[in-house]
């Protein structure tokens, strides 16, 4: 069947799911019916969205790493991991930490010979600048500025590491390391490739389903009201963070599933106008620090750094850089009666 008649009958069928009616009463029954259907279309797109970036992205790395072409990259930033405690080696995991999940430095790591102290070390910064090409993509479809997003990622990766060498006391006070799973170089291009293909068909499996899920849940969470409850039940936290209540579902959703998985509510919900841009704003930035506290440490976990020290720094600085971007927006709106329009317009979007 050709492609075109495939997408007009996905197209009817998308439809004919939205135009599926609000159930007048709570009964259960029909509420799941119009979560699901309503969550289908919705999830096909995101999720096609997510797909169409990660994949190509995903592979493209793969293929350096597999003919060793960043080799000489990493030669270049060596001499600067030595200065915040890390061997040269190790600027191989986080350069790739760069381009994709936290699950490549994993792998690599166990294929090099770092200590705890480094593993801690490199976890901390890795957990804050993984996955920064897709994930500012992200942000970007949610409203903030991407360049800024993976500066201010990158440079705060880099404290995590300055501030981790500073307190942690020397290596030798610390454990070996240990690997559930030792990384091993395919044997062909072709094993490569298979290997690849069956990881991120599993991948995109999961992709969809999580998604779907997660909107399917998100729509019966509106229905039942059971998301004014969450808002109203971390309004203090979400206060003392900086942010506002009205973000507490999003802030959940990134921190138990990631900006990966989380994005289609996270897009969703920012284009709705749900909430104002100036929530948008610091939910962005504290979550471009502080996001997936479960999966991401755990992966260091598994390999011995403590969750306490990979976790710390990040939260901790996405806390100072929420409310220094909270006096930011003081400071910009006393100046506000004082400036001409246009350097109005040009303090309002420096951060978005």
């Amino acid at each position: 069947m050709p492609i075109k008649k495939i997408k007009l009958k996905l197209h009817s069928f998308e439809n004919h799911l939205a135009s599926y009616p609000t159930p007048t009463s709570k009964a259960l029954g029909a509420n799941l019916l119009f979560a699901f259907y309503n969550a289908l279309p919705r999830a096909r797109k995101t999720a096609w969205w997510i797909i169409k970036i990660m994949l190509p992205l995903s592979l493209a790395v793969g293929v350096l790493h597999y003919y060793h072409l960043l080799d000489g990259l990493t030669a270049f930033v060596s001499p600067l991991f030595e200065k915040i405690g890390l061997s040269g080696n190790a600027s191989i995991a986080f350069i790739s930490s760069i381009f994709v999940s936290c699950y490549a430095p994993i792998a690599i790591i166990s294929s090099l010979n770092l200590d705890l102290r480094e593993i801690i070390i490199l976890g901390a910064m890795c957990v804050i600048s993984h996955n920064m090409i897709f994930e500012c993509a992200v942000q970007k479809k949610t409203g903030s500025n991407p360049l800024i997003i993976f500066i201010v990622r990158l440079f705060f990766s880099f404290a995590a590491a300055v501030l981790l060498n500073y307190l942690l006391p020397a290596k030798e006070a610390f454990g070996q390391a240990y690997f559930t799973e030792i990384y091993t170089e395919p044997t062909s291009f072709g094993a490569f490739l298979l290997n690849w293909g069956t990881k991120n068909g599993l991948l995109v499996l999961k992709i969809i389903g999580i998604i779907l899920g997660l909107m399917f849940l998100q729509n019966l969470l509106k229905r039942y009201r059971v998301i004014d409850f969450l808002s109203n039940a971390l309004a203090p936290a979400m206060q003392f963070m900086g942010m506002s209540p009205n973000t507490s579902f999003l802030w959940i959703v990134a921190q138990t599933l990631g900006l990966a998985y989380g994005s289609g509510v996270l897009i969703e919900e920012i284009n709705k106008g749900e909430i104002t841009q100036s929530e948008a704003t610091r939910l962005n930035y504290h979550l471009a620090l502080n996001h997936s506290q479960l999966e991401d440490p755990m992966l260091f976990v598994a390999i011995g750094a403590p969750f306490f020290w990979v976790s710390l720094p990040r939260f901790i600085f996405a806390f100072v850089l929420v409310w220094l971007i909270v006096l930011f927006e003081k400071i910009s709106q006393k100046r506000k009666n004082n400036l001409t329009p246009y350097q109005t317009k040009t303090t309002n979007t420096i951060l978005t």
